[in-house]
């Protein structure tokens, strides 16, 4: 059977889109379970008294008495915090860097990483640590999540001042080709001319309703000059929006790879007056905009059945009047076969016009670079080749241990109270009522006519056990700290649950780039990098690495290896083998990301600064002053070669070395200081590891 969905074409399948739809929704991440996960992880049940207690309803009593402890268990949002305090830090402080494709590349690659560190630090930077957010906790709750990654490109309008001289000058150096005439003056001073004149700036000028533009032609009549709104650029750049699984993205739930989807649908509700901006804005269909109107306050059933916008996850009342909007993504071939990404713009409730037209906002190409749906996947779990959707969030795996860990709280609260008002024992003849609780009245048979009830010892104890095996189980199965858990055992799930959300990452900032390089203009690439670098002066996207080391999260960690490299490494590497600045910069990088870039200079400018200072130090030795002496200089070494450099490069200092004997003096002080300090820092590694090291 052929897939209606596979071949492009002019006008979209509507009625297919709205069929899958459907599927999907009713098929896939419904509504109850979007539900249930949201209960698990606010700890709502049916039949929640607000005075944490438990009482009797018109079904059943109360157990195990009236009153009996109820309690809040937040197991299922205390791991969720906790994971993704985990999550947030891996992806502040994960090291990005694009990597060159080919031999060609590396000049391109150090732009590209200029370009993208002024892209996520400074330009997107609010924005992407707030939908990261979103991203990590909607994924670490139900399981998946989704991020729409497209590009915004948005105008405002500035009024500008406009004389009836300036229109003149326009009209007279070629104004035919945006609609000015020579006589334009004549037209606009003759009142009779004032609808043509109109017509003629609501073309020059954008969303200038007839209205307006009257009143600025009857502005230059009377006093020579009106105000004119100038579209101009407010917002081009990417966006980044974490959807929720079912209120956000749907897509059929056998969908492996999100990316090899049959069709993705994207659910927005908007307002009227957003919805009818569209027209104008994005070019939309007036007549679908006006019966997508009349369909506010309905969203799609898992049944199909038109429902209040309500009852679309937990959306308030106040919400009914928004209206909804689903993009439908779909890979089409077109006549020759050739495989592109569809966007078809629709609404649930409106299928075609009176005429029987398949009705829709917008069917269009989408002419991204990187040619792949807008969307990342990130999932909590990959049970091998198995459908998104089947991914489970914590709510879904621990609400088992939510509810036993609740159990046994509930029990020791409840034995409390019976240890602090132990029910009474009395002799059954008196015949009074039978319960339970604190301080009910329990019949007996044998026993004295009234005494307290003597409770069974452990019980309390038992309960603790209970609760320290489920906090340890559930710490194990997802990485956290515990005691009796090896730390290296809840550093490597932690590692493995980081370099899962940093894929994703890497997926979101290709697109990302691509995207940047898509649509920025060359002239704005070359403010920020240098370089006009454009999407097709690359032969391929470049190679993104992120890294992050789940161990970094311990400070002591860190610092015990930045000194083991500092104390040991650098004083056994006399030969110049590590590279100083590069050290620096990755040990700053380690310590504080966020300053990194303020504080750090580039090994280029680093290795001239130094030899400016040397240069510095020979001129002031010639000049009679004595050189600056640095006790355990770490670059005594560079400063050695660049002042033989200089000697040698520098007749003057080689004359006057032989006719000043004090420029010669403090030359070899400062000379024999430096060898001095190499000489230490030998001797030292001597002493180390036995053996001088080799030199280069």
């Amino acid at each position: 059977m052929k897939d209606k969905l596979a071949e492009a074409s002019e006008k979209p399948d509507i009625q297919e889109l709205h069929d899958e739809y459907r599927r999907a929704v009713g098929e896939g991440f419904t509504s109850e379970r979007l539900d249930y996960c949201d209960k698990q992880r606010l700890a709502i049940w049916d039949s929640q008294s607000s005075d944490f207690k438990k009482h009797a309803n018109d079904e059943e009593q109360a157990f195990p008495w009236e009153g009996a402890a109820d309690t809040r268990v937040r197991l299922v949002d205390s791991v969720v915090r906790s994971l993704l305090d985990l999550l947030m830090v891996a992806f502040r402080r994960a090291q990005v860097r694009i990597n060159p494709v080919e031999t060609g590349d590396t000049e391109s690659a150090a732009a590209l990483n200029t370009l993208f560190r002024w892209l996520i630090g400074s330009r997107l930077y609010n924005e992407l640590q707030r939908e990261a957010e979103l991203f990590g906790e909607y994924g670490l709750t139900y399981g998946y999540s989704v991020m729409f990654v497209g590009w915004e490109q948005s105008q405002i309008l500035k009024p500008q001042k406009i004389t009836l001289e300036a229109l003149q000058a326009m009209a007279q150096q070629g104004g035919e080709e945006i609609g000015l005439t020579e006589d334009i003056i004549t037209l606009i001073e003759n009142p009779e001319a004032a609808d043509q004149v109109a017509e003629l700036f609501m073309g020059l000028v954008p969303n200038v309703r007839k209205r307006r533009a009257m009143r600025m032609v009857k502005e230059l009549r009377e006093t020579g000059e009106t105000e004119i709104p100038i579209p101009e650029v407010n917002k081009n750049q990417p966006v980044c929006v974490a959807l929720k699984p079912y209120e956000d993205i749907v897509f059929p739930i056998e969908t492996v790879e999100l990316q090899k989807a049959r069709v993705v649908y994207r659910r927005v509700l908007m307002s009227e007056v957003e919805l009818r901006s569209k027209i104008s804005d994005e070019g939309w269909d007036e007549d679908f905009v006006e019966q997508a109107v009349e369909t506010a306050g309905k969203t799609t059933d898992p049944n199909g059945i038109s429902l209040n916008v309500n009852t679309l996850g937990n959306l308030p009342d106040d919400n009914r009047n928004l209206i909804e909007i689903v993009y439908a993504y779909t890979r089409q071939l077109n006549e020759d076969d050739v495989a592109g990404i569809y966007c078809t713009v629709f609404n649930p409730y409106t299928t075609q016009t009176d005429s029987e037209e398949p009705l829709y906002a917008k069917h269009e190409l989408v002419d991204y670079a990187h040619g792949q749906y807008p969307f990342v996947e990130y999932r909590r779990e990959r049970p091998s080749r198995r459908a998104i959707t089947e991914s489970r969030g914590v709510a879904e795996v621990s609400a088992c241990h939510q509810a036993e860990l609740k159990a046994q709280r509930d029990s020791i609260i409840d034995r409390t109270s019976l240890e602090t008002i132990p029910p009474i024992q009395y002799n059954r003849r008196l015949g009074m009522v039978n319960n339970l609780g604190p301080a009910i009245m329990v019949p007996v048979s044998k026993i004295g006519d009234y005494s307290p009830l003597q409770l069974t010892a452990g019980v309390p104890a038992t309960s603790m056990q209970c609760i320290d095996m489920i906090l340890h189980d559930t710490a194990d199965y997802y990485g956290l700290p515990h005691a009796n858990i090896p730390p290296l055992t809840t550093t490597m799930k932690q590692q493995a649950m980081v370099n899962n959300w940093l894929a994703a990452w890497t997926e979101v900032y290709q697109q990302m780039l691509a995207l940047t390089l898509q649509y920025l203009s060359p002239e704005d690439i070359q403010r920020v990098t240098g370089v006009p670098l454009q999407v097709s002066d690359l032969g391929t996207l470049p190679d993104f690495i992120m890294k992050f080391d789940a161990r970094d999260m311990n400070d002591d960690y860190v610092l015990k290896k930045l000194e083991v490299i500092a104390q040991q490494l650098l004083p056994l590497d006399a030969g110049g083998s590590i590279e100083r600045n590069t050290l620096i910069k990755k040990m700053v990088s380690s310590l504080a990301p966020e300053m990194a870039d303020e504080i750090l200079i580039d090994q280029g400018s680093a290795s001239q600064k130094m030899f400016n200072e040397v240069k510095a130090e020979l001129s002031g030795m010639m000049s009679g002053f004595e050189g600056n002496y640095q006790e355990k200089d770490p670059a005594a070494q560079s400063k050695l070669q660049y002042i033989q450099q200089l000697i040698e490069s520098n007749p003057k200092a080689q004359g006057q070395m032989d006719e000043d004997e004090q420029f010669k003096a403090l030359l070899e002080n400062y000379v024999q200081s430096l060898q001095f300090q190499i000489q230490q820092q030998q001797n030292s590694m001597v002493g180390k590891i036995g053996v001088k090291p080799m030199q280069q």
